[in-house]
């Protein structure tokens, strides 16, 4: 999968996201606590992403405005996951709530450390927890990720496949 977020203006998040199928058209999710998702497509014309190779018809893009969630500057709390696979995409900053760090946790234990994890998720706007699961595009496409600024991986990815593209995005790197 590859995804990015342009901006988040307040009345308006846009961006696109390319499904691992380039057939279908990718349907997100938007979250918000205390509400039903609303689920969206990406299927605006983009012809930058179609340039790049990353998708063969560009119809990827997103916008999500006032039309969509009426309140949607008001909303502190708005994240934006892709519908069947619940990958976190995007999630609004939190001052004071979430640090502005990027950190990836390499955890070799046999079983994840779930109360570290717990208290980890609490502190960070987007969470992306068991790396190894993803397709290395996919965790590219995380740690690459330029937008968010406060950003937790964690899980036993190849340290020597990623060092050189975390290094690059500035995060900070602590094993367990």
């Amino acid at each position: 999968m590859f995804f990015n977020v342009d901006s988040d203006r307040g009345a308006v998040i846009s961006g696109w996201f390319a499904a691992d199928n380039p057939a279908v058209s990718a349907r997100l999710a938007i979250r918000a606590p205390g509400r039903d998702e609303v689920i969206v497509k990406a299927d605006i014309q983009r012809d930058d992403v179609r340039d790049l190779g990353i998708h063969g018809t560009g119809r990827v893009g997103f916008r999500i405005d006032k039309s969509i969630v009426p309140d949607l500057d008001e909303l502190v709390d708005v994240e934006i996951v892709e519908a069947d696979s619940r990958l976190p995409i995007y999630r609004r900053l939190q001052p004071g709530r979430h640090l502005e760090k990027k950190l990836i946790l390499f955890d070799a234990a046999l079983m994840p450390q779930r109360r570290v994890l717990d208290q980890i998720r609490d502190n960070f706007a987007l969470t992306y927890f068991s790396c190894e699961r993803y397709s290395l595009e996919t965790t590219l496409v995380l740690i690459g990720n330029h937008h968010p600024t406060s950003l937790v991986v964690t899980g036993r990815p190849n340290v020597n496949r990623y060092a050189s593209h975390l290094d690059n995005a500035g995060f900070i790197k602590t094993a367990l």
